[in-house]
């Protein structure tokens, strides 16, 4: 799967199950540890927005951490990407 519908495909699997700033949190603290599942800074990036547009700081916090680990065009499709994911959990 590529990255334009991991964070898509995580929405349908996710969103009956998680809708406080904690949980989507957790999901983006996940993508960028690459603990449980493969490391994607994008698809992080795009859950720490939707936690940060959701009141979490500690989201503000990490997504800053990420984007040092990211290129410009990385970023640019995150911030897309992040947008989409927001109105779409909207």
């Amino acid at each position: 799967m590529n990255r334009s519908t991991m964070a898509e495909a995580d929405v349908n699997a996710h969103e009956l199950l998680f809708e406080n700033a904690q949980d989507f949190l957790r999901i983006g603290r996940l993508y960028a540890s690459g603990r449980s599942i493969p490391a994607d800074p994008v698809t992080a990036y795009q859950w720490l927005s939707v936690a940060i547009s959701k009141g979490s700081r500690a989201a503000a916090v990490a997504r800053e951490h990420i984007m040092g680990e990211m290129d410009r065009e990385e970023l640019r499709y995150a911030r897309a990407g992040a947008r989409r994911l927001i109105a779409t959990l909207s």
